[in-house]
Formats: C-alpha cells, structure tokens, sequence
C-alpha cells in the first residue's frame, strides 16, 4: 500500500507540474497579446521608430514576467503537493489532468525524448494543426515545424536535456494537415522526476496577430521615414497606406486613397497588357521596376520611374506590396 501511494505521489507531482506550466503559458500569453494590443492601438507619430523599441522593451518585460512567474508557479506546487494527502483514486485524479489540459487557451504537445513521438496533445494542438489525436500519436514535432531538421532540433533540445537551460521560448512555424502555415511561440520544458519516465512539455501561442501588428509598424516606420513617394497596398491590392511625399507627388490626401485600389491613379496611355506584364513580373520575381503613367488628382498625366516590390512573411508568403516613386 505504502509503494502504490508512493507511485501515485510522484505520477501526481509529475502532473501537478506540468497543469502549473500550463498556468504559466497562459499567463505568458494574456502578457503577449496584452503587449501587442496596446502597441497596435497606438497612433503612429512621424518618427516611428519609438513604437517598435517599445515592442521590444514589452516583450523584453514579458518575458522576465513569464520567467519570474515559472519559478513561483514550482515553489507554490511544491508546497502544494508536501501538504496533500495521497488521492483516493488516480484515475479521476488523470481524468481531471485531461480535462484541465483540454481547456487550456494555449495548444499543448508533449513528446518522448528518445523517440521524439507524441504521446499527448490537447484539444487546442489538435485544432491548430489539423491533425486527430491517433494521428498525432505516430508523428513528431519535425512533421509540423518544415524549418528544423533532425539534427538541428535534437541540438536544440539538447539544451534541456544537458541543463544548460531551464526552458526553451522561440519562434517557429506549424504546417496544418491543409498545408497552411502558422506562426507561432513555444515555450518547451524538460520533465525528468526521479523514477519516472523524462518528457518535453511544449505550450505553443498563435502569433498570426502579432507578426500582422510588427508588419504594420514596420511599413509605419517605412513609410513615414522615407522622402520618397510611397504606396503600400496589401496583398490583395487594397491600398492601406501613403507618405505625406506620395500626398505631394500625386495631388491624392491619404483619407482619399486608403481603401481603393492603384487603378485610381491608371493613365490611358498604358493598356491591359502592360499591366498584365506587370503583374506577371511580381508574381514570378517579387519585384518590378519602369515607367508608370499615372494620372494626377488635377487630371494631368505624369510618367512615373516607379519600383514595386512584394513583401513576404517568414513562410514566404506575400503580405504586402511597397511602390516606390
């Protein structure tokens, strides 16, 4: 009786550790998403380089907040699980473990060291790369993360393994069944409780909000920076932005431009087929440069040497399209 309420003790600590990490992951999250609100809630001053060191002094703190916060989250289990009585049944006591972890706002993958399988994931892992859960279970974490190899991410998590650090946060990119690709955070930890088989516990945010407000300050800072006329559209052609220099260039104010597409500005001199090639040009080589003829508010034609060029994402997707004048 005394080694089966041991061995339940230590199955419990193992567990009452990782719904602790979850709380941490969560609480790391909620600081991120808080960071990035209120950066992307701000107006953007001319200079505006003061937005993006203040993303990185918000992350900076969240990142000592989420630190602090682990190692007070382990002091607390710890307390927590000296204090308690062996529970009466390990199978509710596990089931509660699957609820709570199923619930969680962040997507949750653990893995074996050796083999590098899975052996969980919750509800929110499942939902963000599309894949079952008997799925799940015959893959690893290089079969979602296209950018690592099996070398690189052995040397990667070798790191815990070896102590040389505690925890793990980087950013990657998740490939869904769909082929889609998500950007996103992980926060990985190393399990290893004495007498108890070790685990990567991994807790992973969707940064798609994110990266999408870092883009926006970064064509901010482009374009209010810049002494050139220019024009950012996004990737469908809607144009989202103008410097007060496209403002004097073209007769346009940004309240009347924002919103519509380039056609606005098309002189008859050139035809379809130019723009045709044009296009065709972007597509195949993420850049075009020439002459544009582009017609004035007052109504005048002007030829234009202009230098558009696409904008991609760490997936190599277009976001934007920047037009230089």
């Amino acid at each position: 009786m005394t080694n089966q309420a041991s061995t339940v003790g230590k199955k419990l600590t193992l567990l009452t550790v990782v719904v602790a990490s979850s709380v941490v992951a969560v609480l790391y999250m909620v600081f991120s998403e808080w960071s990035s609100f209120r950066v992307a809630r701000q107006p953007i001053p001319a200079d505006a380089h003061d937005i993006l060191t203040e993303v990185a002094t918000l992350r900076t703190a969240t990142l000592l907040i989420s630190v602090t916060a682990v190692l007070i989250a382990i002091a607390l289990v710890t307390l927590l699980v000296r204090r308690t009585k062996p529970p009466l049944g390990l199978a509710a006591q596990s089931n509660r473990f699957k609820t709570t972890l199923d619930r969680a706002m962040d997507s949750i993958f653990m893995f074996d060291p050796e083999t590098l399988k899975f052996f969980y994931v919750n509800q929110g892992a499942m939902q963000q790369v599309g894949y079952s859960f008997d799925e799940m279970m015959q893959m690893t974490p290089l079969q979602i993360q296209p950018e690592f190899d099996a070398i690189e991410f052995r040397k990667k998590v070798n790191q815990l393994i070896t102590q040389e650090q505690s925890s793990l946060t980087f950013e990657a990119i998740h490939r869904h069944k769909n082929g889609t690709i998500i950007p996103v955070e992980v926060f990985l930890q190393y399990i290893a409780p004495a007498n108890e088989p070790a685990s990567f516990v991994s807790f992973v945010q969707d940064i798609t909000e994110r990266r999408r407000a870092e883009a926006e300050l970064r064509l901010a800072a482009t374009t209010f920076d810049s002494n050139e006329p220019i024009l950012i559209t996004d990737r469908s052609g809607t144009i989202i932005r103008v410097n007060n220099a496209f403002t004097g260039t073209t007769g346009y104010a940004a309240d009347e431009v924002v919103g519509q597409n380039p056609r606005i500005f098309q002189s008859t001199k050139q035809d379809r087929h130019f723009y045709r090639a044009l296009w065709h040009s972007l597509t195949e080589t993420g850049h075009w440069e020439g002459e544009l003829w582009n017609r004035h508010k007052n109504g005048n034609d002007y030829p234009f040497r202009v230098g558009i060029t696409a904008v991609k994402d760490a997936a190599s997707s277009v976001t934007h399209y920047v037009a230089t004048y």
